[in-house]
C-alpha cells in the first residue's frame, strides 16, 4: 500500500509537468475529488493507471497513431515535443508560439501546410549558438514538413550540432536575424523552402553543413538589417542541386554567397536565378561554384553590383560533358556582368552569355579568366558598354569568342583568338 502511494505521488507530480496536454492526447482526464473527500485504495489505483495510459499514449508507446497537437485549443508544441518518444509523428494545427527545441531522434512535425510557430517577436536571451523558434539540436531522422515560422527575436528554424534531417514545404519570414540556418556538421534535405523578410540570410549553411536542394528553393526580400546574402554557403558547407530551382531574388545583399571554402554545386536539370539584389548577384570569395551540363543560371539586374563576383580565389567553373553540352549563364544588366577581382578566377568552356551590362567582364588582379566558345554551346559577349577591361596582372584566354572591345593594362597576359592590343 505504501508502495503504491509513493507510484501515486510521483505519478501526480508527473501528470502536473504534462498536465492537460496529456489528458488531451489520451482522451481521458484523471478523475475529480472534492475538497477533504478520503480516497479509497480504488481511487488512487485508478489515477496511477490513468497517468500510466497518458504516458503511455503521449511516448507513443501505446498507439502508432500521430499525436495530435492543435494550438488553438491550447495545446503546447513545445510540451508535445519534450515528451514524445522517437519514432513518432505530431501533427500540428492552428498558431503557435515560443520556442521548441527537438533533440528526439526520428521525429516527424507535420504542420500540415498550415500550422504556424510564431516567436511573437520577444523569445529572450540569445546564447553562444544559434537559436530558432525552432530549433533541432543533435537529433538524426527528424522531419520537419508543412509549417510557417515568423517573427522570431533570432533565428527562425536552426538545425545544428549534427542533426540530421528532412525540411520541406515551409515558410521561414520575419526573423530578425536569419531563416533558416543548418550549422555544426548538420545533414539536410530541403525541398520547397521558402524564405522571405528575414533580418539576415534567408538560408545560411554553415560550419561544415552538407545540404541538397531539391524542387523551389526561394530566398526573397531578406537582409532586412545586414547585407549578407539570401542564401549563404560558408565556412567549408557544401550544397548540391538535385532537381532544384534555386531563386535568389530582391535580397537587400547579395543574392548567393559562397565564401571561405564554401561549395555549390549540382548536376542535371536545375536552374538558378538570382535578380535584382542590392549588391551582387553571385558573390565568391574563397569559394567554389561548378554546376554540371543541362543547368540554367541566370543573374539580372544588379544596377550597382556584379552578376558574378571572385575575389580570393573565389572560383566559378563550366566544363561541358563529352559530348560537349554545358550549363548555360546569363549575365545581364548588370553594372558589371563578370567581375573578378584579386585572385578571382573563371573556367567558361561554352556557355556564357554576356549582354547589356556596362562592363561586360572586368577583371583586376584575376588569377585566370578563360572564355571559350564551342559549337554545342556558345559563349559571347554583346551589348556591353565596354566588352572586357583586364588589368594588374590578370591572365586571360578567349578563344572563339567575337569581343567588340577589349582594353588591357600591360601588366596583363593574354591569348587565345581575341588577345590585348
Amino acid at each position: 500500500m505504501w508502495i503504491r502511494m509513493i507510484m501515486v505521488a510521483g505519478a501526480m507530480a508527473l501528470g502536473l509537468s504534462v498536465g492537460w496536454y496529456v489528458m488531451a492526447q489520451n482522451g481521458a482526464a484523471l478523475p475529480d475529488f472534492a475538497p477533504g473527500q478520503i480516497l479509497t485504495a480504488e481511487d488512487l489505483n485508478t489515477i496511477v493507471d490513468q497517468v500510466a495510459n497518458n504516458q503511455a499514449a503521449l511516448s507513443g508507446a501505446a498507439s502508432g497513431d500521430p499525436l495530435l497537437v492543435d494550438c488553438d485549443a491550447g495545446d503546447s508544441l513545445a510540451q508535445a515535443v519534450q515528451g514524445v518518444s522517437p519514432g513518432r509523428t505530431i501533427q500540428v494545427s492552428g498558431a503557435c508560439s515560443g520556442r521548441v527545441m527537438v533533440t528526439t531522434d526520428r521525429l516527424t512535425l507535420d504542420g500540415q501546410g498550415t500550422a504556424v510557430l510564431d516567436g511573437g517577436g520577444a523569445n529572450g536571451s540569445v546564447g553562444p549558438d544559434f537559436e530558432g523558434v525552432l530549433t533541432v539540436n543533435g537529433a538524426r531522422d527528424v522531419t520537419i514538413t508543412g509549417f510557417t515560422f515568423q517573427n522570431s527575436e533570432v533565428d527562425g528554424l536552426v538545425a545544428s550540432r549534427g542533426a540530421v534531417l528532412t525540411i520541406s514545404n515551409i515558410t521561414v519570414q520575419n526573423s530578425t536575424r536569419s531563416g533558416l540556418v543548418l550549422s555544426s556538421n548538420v545533414v539536410a534535405d530541403l525541398s520547397n523552402i521558402t524564405t522571405q523578410d528575414n533580418g539576415g540570410a534567408g538560408i545560411f549553411v554553415t560550419d561544415g553543413a552538407r545540404v541538397i536542394f531539391r524542387r523551389m528553393i526561394t530566398s526573397t526580400g531578406n537582409n532586412q538589417a545586414s547585407l549578407g546574402p539570401g542564401i549563404g554557403i560558408v565556412e567549408g558547407a557544401t550544397a548540391r542541386l538535385h532537381g532544384a530551382m534555386l531563386q535568389a531574388n530582391n535580397n537587400l545583399g547579395d543574392g548567393v554567397g559562397i565564401t571561405t571554402n564554401g561549395v555549390l554545386s549540382g548536376a542535371g536539370s536545375n536552374s538558378i536565378t538570382s535578380n535584382n539584389n542590392g549588391r551582387h548577384g553571385i558573390l565568391l570569395s574563397n569559394g567554389w561554384m561548378e554546376i554540371e551540363p543541362g543547368a540554367t543560371i541566370n543573374v539580372v539586374g544588379h544596377a550597382t553590383g556584379s552578376g558574378i563576383f571572385a575575389i580570393g580565389n573565389g572560383t566559378v567553373v563550366n566544363v561541358p560533358s563529352e559530348a560537349g553540352e554545358g550549363a548555360a549563364y546569363l549575365l545581364e544588366n548588370n553594372a558589371v556582368g563578370l567581375n573578378l577581382d584579386v585572385q578571382g578566377a573563371a573556367f567558361f568552356i561554352g556557355g556564357l552569355t554576356v549582354r547589356n551590362n556596362d562592363f561586360g567582364i572586368l577583371a583586376s588582379g584575376a588569377n585566370t579568366l578563360t572564355v571559350v566558345s564551342i559549337p554545342p554551346n556558345p559563349s559571347n559577349l554583346s551589348g556591353n558598354t565596354s566588352d572586357v577591361d583586364l588589368s594588374f596582372g590578370t591572365r586571360s584566354t578567349f578563344d572563339g569568342v567575337p569581343i567588340d572591345t577589349i582594353t588591357c593594362d600591360a601588366t596583363v597576359l593574354s591569348r587565345g583568338s581575341t588577345i590585348c592590343p
